[in-house]
């Protein structure tokens, strides 16, 4: 969800939508996470939300966006409406034929949360295609100032799943088989520890995995995801 704490709509619409899918969606049709880039409030944004968002990504020209298995739609209309849509995306994004699967593990100590993912693919995948994992570190329950339309400021709006951190310097992360084949039933295993700012709640914080296809041209395609509470 493509947001910031200035828009309007977001507080409105776009937020609201959200709530709904982490409530109702999270772990059993899809991941949720909130990308922050530009906001009033400089502790939401994220440093490589820039990256996901320019023209060669997902060419993010508005907000409040949500972006759904290579699918976009702005959020001004009712909640409802929106919601549906994201769950009929999820529920088209199911029926399809399984490529990869993950599994996601979190451990806290300190100031770094060591991130695990095993992936396994299911069928044979021909030498070119490049695959890779991003493991997103997310804070849930952010209270912060928020812009809504139609009221005054709300100063201690709940910002659910805030993108934090994650693994590599791009928001793809690392790459699983450098283009090189993979065999039906092959696992990968990879880990990273990913640095935590002391401001961040702890408690709050969850670790989302996304397996991304990367083409040569065109938008990175999610492949498959899963979330550690």
């Amino acid at each position: 969800h493509f947001t910031e704490d200035w828009c309007g709509p977001c507080g409105k619409t776009g937020g609201p939508t959200f709530d709904s899918c982490v409530k109702v969606l999270e772990g059993s049709k899809i991941t949720c996470m909130k990308v922050y880039e530009s906001s009033d409030n400089a502790s939401l944004n994220n440093s490589t939300a820039s990256l996901m968002e320019n023209a060669n990504n997902y060419n993010i020209t508005g907000i409040p966006t949500m972006y759904v298995n290579a699918a976009t739609t702005t959020f001004y209309t009712s909640i409802g409406t929106n919601f549906n849509w994201i769950k009929t995306q999820a529920t088209t994004f199911a029926g399809q034929a399984v490529v990869a699967g993950v599994y996601v593990s979190k451990s806290v100590d300190g100031d770094v949360m060591n991130a695990s993912a095993n992936i396994k693919f299911y069928s044979a995948i021909a030498a070119g295609k490049d695959y890779r994992l991003s493991l997103y570190v997310l804070e849930d329950n952010v209270i912060a100032k928020q812009v809504v339309s139609g009221v005054p400021d709300v100063l201690n709006y709940v910002h659910r799943n805030v993108w934090r951190a994650s693994n590599g310097t791009d928001y793809k992360g690392v790459k699983i088989n450098n283009s090189a084949a993979i065999s039906a039933n092959q696992r990968f295993d990879i880990s990273a520890p990913i640095t935590l700012k002391p401001a961040w709640n702890k408690n709050n914080l969850k670790l989302m995995a996304v397996i991304w296809e990367v083409p040569t041209t065109g938008k990175p395609k999610v492949v498959n995801s899963n979330v550690a509470k």
